[in-house]
């Protein structure tokens, strides 16, 4: 009898998109940006030197999900297709008998779970915790894509030159203005949201979280993927400006030659509303875990915390899905919450997201069985030399 069966852990995988260990006082940034995380991690196994397997979505998400680097999944952008192989070979196919849950604000990482349904039991939509409505995915979901890029072009963009609808955008536009005028207060710069204007409380997402993952077939588990701290930066009224002439400002840095041409100030303004939308991160971390004890599911829950991808502010670049793999657009957060652990234990040893599931592929007994058999393997020592998620 497995470890899994014999215990029943449930396993919760929470990834925040664009979440760069370089910017987290976690691993010694300068500015305080993680202070809940600091605290809970003294009961975490932290990774020091760990990567994602792209700067940006889409293959940092495939890595983490399929455990192979781009080259060997082969979905590099949005218009490449999951190498077939993997469609059954990832994180989902090597617990077939947990209840195996996902859901993602992102509409890329949606679209990278879309590949995996053959081992997911529920895909939650992405509109179901936005708090302005998607009609494009609820009207044309089969080609999302395509429909997202003609909603925008005619519904929300008004530029010169820009197709857009003489009467419906407007109409559109003043309806999810008025919307969002009534969250200001709150949220000094709008509520967070992913591209189209599509807006979203992380707090729904957390609750929504909160309350229903005890009531999930046991075990279970679940791969939550939240947009914060995705550009743009719209942090909580109690964050904004919190970092604002604290003086700490980093050392300039040459200009790539493939520079965008940023100024330092530029960057320097991002950088601060970057590591203010972190704070948000950080306090609805504290929030879910708290919540996730008091239910009691805690006690019985492997919790994995990470990212796909990180961001990056310096050499004249600012965000990421640029041409340069600088360390801040790659280098991301790994935290391992083994159920009941009370200690820190630290692993400075280089890992990368490809690590979760790399020996589950390695193993003979794997490529033995065919289709979606997959056996129950260790994460790698690479990752932990304590017990693994997978036995």
């Amino acid at each position: 009898m497995t470890a899994a069966k014999r215990t029943h852990h449930n396993i919760l995988v929470l990834v925040f998109d664009t979440w760069s260990t370089p910017n987290l006082s976690l691993y010694g940034y300068p500015r305080q940006t993680t202070p809940h995380l600091d605290r809970l991690a003294q009961r975490a196994v932290v990774y020091h030197n760990h990567y994602a397997g792209g700067h940006f979505t889409i293959p940092g998400t495939a890595s983490l999900l399929t455990g192979v680097h781009p080259w060997r999944h082969q979905l590099y952008h949005g218009n490449h297709e999951l190498h077939e192989q993997y469609r059954t070979r990832n994180l989902f196919g090597v617990f077939p008998d947990y209840f195996r849950f996902a859901y993602t604000h992102n509409t890329l990482a949606e679209k990278v779970l879309g590949f995996l349904l053959d081992e997911l039991d529920r895909l939650k939509p992405h509109e179901d915790l936005y708090y302005t409505p998607d009609p494009v995915a609820r009207l044309f979901r089969p080609d999302y894509d395509i429909a997202s890029v003609s909603w925008i072009r005619s519904m929300e963009t008004f530029r010169d030159g820009a197709a857009n609808s003489e009467f419906f955008s407007r109409f559109w536009t003043q309806l999810t203005s008025r919307r969002q005028a009534e969250v200001y207060e709150r949220y000094p710069l709008g509520l967070p949201q992913f591209s189209g204007g599509h807006a979203f409380y992380l707090e729904d997402a957390i609750d929504w979280l909160a309350d229903n993952h005890h009531r999930l077939p046991n075990p279970s588990l679940t791969y939550f993927h939240l947009l914060p701290p995705h550009h743009p930066y719209h942090t909580r009224a109690d964050f904004y400006q919190h970092f604002t002439g604290d003086g700490k400002n980093p050392v300039s840095k040459p200009e790539s030659f493939l520079t965008e041409n940023k100024s330092d100030i530029h960057l320097q303004h991002n950088r601060r509303a970057y590591d203010e939308f972190i704070l948000l991160v950080d306090s609805e971390i504290n929030r879910v875990f708290t919540l996730l004890e008091q239910s009691g599911s805690l006690e019985n829950t492997w919790v994995v915390l990470t990212s796909d991808h990180g961001e990056l502010f310096e050499r004249g670049i600012m965000g990421h899905a640029k041409p340069a793999l600088y360390e801040p657009l790659i280098k991301v957060p790994l935290l391992i919450f083994p159920p009941g652990q009370q200690e820190r234990v630290d692993i400075h040893l280089p890992t990368s997201a490809v690590d979760l599931l790399r020996p589950c592929w390695r193993s003979p007994a794997v490529r033995r069985l065919p289709g979606r058999k997959a056996v129950r393997c260790r994460l790698s020592d690479r990752i932990t030399r304590q017990t693994a998620l997978c036995m």
